[in-house]
């Protein structure tokens, strides 16, 4: 080791240089002075360093600590450069892009704010075990997301329902499988990355990917080469059909269905043959397309007819009926919000969850491919899924390494990073290192807690012993109220820890309300309440009364008249008023004598005499009526105080600013849960709003009832 440094010394390729570390100790006491330096002593005994005070030497000190590079104390030892290197971490670049995303607090407890669009692959990898907070910080980014864009829509692939919750709070879109929503597998677009690749062999790809899958994960069993190739065949007589082929202009056409594709194989088991059973679409160009399907007839053998009978015996799952008839019509699945959330999860214990990913996500990637003008994220969990199959894995590497042109960022959600960059039992060489690449081409990787670290993970990260320490004793969210994660972005790496506030944890935690969070904390407003009522959900909630009295239920409650009623009512109306008119002819007669009497009785003076009103206890509504006649004394002329505030005070008894102005803000404060700081600053508005009435000297204005035992 010491000849090897000599040698190095000799050839120039490394330096040694003098180096010395001095802690300056500050304190207010000698007492507090001998306990601080007593802990940095032991601190550094932790880790085999010696620390020796100095005595009576802080002159001398004070110049070793100056930026001046004079080192009058001189306690140095000889120590290579790179090792030299490592003493210096004290300062890191501050990650704070202008339109990022906080991603946590760092180990100095600086915030890091990313931004992934400033990156060149907007894409990101997120893996940790269950409970770990990895799906918490997707949602969180997500949350972010969608409040910095109004332009940006979001689609997530979630194949065990935990965004669910998430998207039904922030009033998105949910679009579950199994009912009546239908996706075309076969489906093209026109304009899909033509520029990138051809998308009529990449969708007849992905078509024969889709039936591979559900052979071997639902059927299973693999096809064979002569199933595969009748299979191939019928693909290409159903677009044919339509007038579809490789040429572009075509791929506006109606596609064809699995259905028809189901009916092509029908016909091949009974002996038909494509010109004798074949009808074409309207829109397909006979002259294009009949070469190109006699063509293919050409492939027919004899015995295909058995090959097509057993591949729909396999495809019975599409029939009517069928679990996965769900892909057999024409999508009807219409995206209108900006966060849209598939739910899989009835298929995640059917074995059928990975065929469900590949047909959603080439429906997505159309999508992308085919809209650029607006910004899309992805976020696909459980992406193992996928990532097991060699085509889709390619399908999403295409994906990556055209995010800039798609302007589409896409997010892979896994338990492991072995799922990434290990080949699992039921994963082919070929695609095991795909899912590697796909991983590489991710700028960003967010690393939560694992059980355990393997060599695998260990050699493509290159984690040093203390990253590994670190991975495996990571706080997880489902432990406490923060998660913690190694975030990676391309040549750097740091450890972080997310912390969010109470409202947002209520977001993004699905067993939490957020709604329940505004109503303990009093932050709805009337038209939140409303907006409760009209979705049934007003009981669920202590609001105030003060509130809820601002809220038109009758109006909300009211059913939308359908064009029978409005008509109903109209006639109704309409007699109405004629009656109306007709009333009033009749006594006009007798309202004009009556008229000539009060006439004549309004010259007879009669005694003055005014109603003596009992005192009774003002109400809500007369407060604001009061409020009303005189604005000034209305509490929501005090800066900071809205009528939700104010409904708040006049259920404790304070309804005037005079009253405000005297009030125990204390007890208010308990009373009310307003904090005090506010009551104090509101009270103190307040009596300066009544101190010029007092100080002008004028006495304060009096009400005078007179009776007639006064007279």
């Amino acid at each position: 080791m010491v000849q090897e440094l000599i040698w190095d010394i000799i050839l120039g390729e490394t330096k040694l240089f003098d180096f010395a570390i001095y802690i300056e100790v500050v304190a207010d006491s000698e007492q507090e002075l001998n306990e601080a330096t007593e802990r940095v002593v032991d601190s550094l005994s932790t880790a085999n360093a010696e620390a020796v005070p100095l005595e009576k030497r802080q002159v001398e000190s004070q110049d070793a600590l100056s930026p001046l590079g004079d080192d009058s104390i001189k306690s140095t030892q000889l120590m290579q450069e790179t090792a030299i290197g490592t003493m210096f971490p004290f300062i890191e670049p501050v990650i704070t892009d202008p339109e990022g995303i906080f991603y946590g607090f760092d180990t100095t407890n600086t915030p890091v704010i990313l931004d992934r669009y400033e990156l060149s692959s907007y894409s990101k990898a997120i893996a940790g075990t269950m409970g770990s907070g990895k799906t918490f910080a997707e949602k969180h980014e997500m949350y972010h997301r969608l409040m910095m864009d109004p332009e940006i829509e979001m689609l997530v692939l979630d194949p065990l329902g935990d965004f669910v919750d998430f998207a039904n709070d922030l009033g998105g879109q949910v679009i579950r499988f199994g009912g009546d929503n239908t996706v075309n597998p076969l489906e093209i677009q026109r304009g899909i990355d033509d520029a990138v690749d051809d998308p009529f062999k990449k969708k007849l790809r992905s078509v024969m990917e889709l039936f591979r899958i559900h052979f071997s994960a639902v059927a299973e069993q693999s096809l064979s080469k002569e199933q595969e190739g009748i299979l191939r065949r019928a693909v290409r007589l159903a677009y044919l059909q339509y007038g579809i082929t490789e040429e572009t202009a075509t791929h506006e056409n109606t596609s064809p269905t699995i259905k028809d594709l189901l009916d092509i194989l029908a016909e091949i088991a009974d002996g038909g043959l494509p010109s004798e059973f074949l009808e074409l679409h309207g829109d397909a160009n006979d002259e294009r397309v009949w070469p190109e399907i006699d063509q293919l007839e050409t492939r027919f053998r004899d015995g295909d007819e058995q090959y097509a009978y057993q591949l729909l015996l396999g495809l019975e799952a599409f029939q009517k009926g069928g679990e996965n008839d769900n892909l057999t019509g024409r999508t009807n699945v219409e995206l209108d919000n900006r966060l849209v959330v598939i739910d899989m999860s009835m298929f995640s214990d059917t074995g059928q969850a990975p065929l469900f990913m590949h047909v959603m996500f080439d429906w997505i990637y159309q999508r992308a491919a085919s809209d650029h003008d607006r910004r899309t994220q992805v976020t696909i969990d459980e992406a193992h899924y996928l990532l097991r199959r060699e085509a889709t894995t390619d399908m999403i590497d295409l994906f990556i390494r055209h995010s800039r042109h798609f302007n589409t960022a896409i997010t892979l959600i896994s338990q492991t990073v072995d799922e990434f960059v290990a080949q699992s039992d039921d994963q082919s060489k070929e695609a095991a290192e795909k899912a590697r690449n796909v991983y590489n081409l991710c700028d960003i990787k967010q690393i939560f807690h694992h059980e355990s670290v393997s060599d695998e993970m260990i050699d493509f990260h290159d984690l040093t012993p203390s990253e590994q320490t670190f991975l495996t004793t990571a706080q997880t969210g489902e432990d406490g109220g923060y998660s913690e994660f190694l975030l990676e972005v391309n040549e750097w790496s740091k450890p972080l820890a997310l912390h969010v506030n109470d409202y947002e944890v209520s977001v993004l935690d699905d067993d939490l309300d957020p709604w329940e969070y505004l109503a303990e904390n009093r932050y709805i407003d009337a038209d939140d309440a409303g907006f409760l009522a009209a979705e049934g959900r007003l009981d669920e909630y202590e609001i105030p009364e003060s509130v809820l009295e601002k809220v038109d239920l009758n109006e909300i409650d009211k059913e939308p008249e359908t064009d029978e009623a409005v008509v109903e009512n109209a006639d109704r109306e309409r007699a109405d008023v004629e009656t109306e008119y007709h009333e009033r002819d009749v006594s006009e007669t007798v309202e004009a004598s009556q008229g000539a009497t009060a006439a004549a009785d309004e010259g007879a003076e009669e005694p003055h005499e005014e109603a003596v009103e009992e005192p009774h206890e003002k109400g809500a509504e007369d407060s604001r009526a009061e409020a009303a006649a005189d604005p000034e004394d209305d509490l929501t002329t005090i800066t900071g105080i809205g009528e939700t505030y104010a409904g708040y005070l006049a259920e404790a008894g304070v309804e005037t600013v005079g009253e405000l102005a005297v009030a125990d803000t204390e007890s208010l404060s308990e009373e009310t849960s307003i904090p005090l700081m506010l009551l104090d600053e509101w009270a103190g508005a307040a009596s300066s709003m009544c101190e010029p009435a007092t100080a002008s000297g004028e006495p304060s204005p009096t009400t005078e009832v007179t009776t007639d035992a006064d007279d």
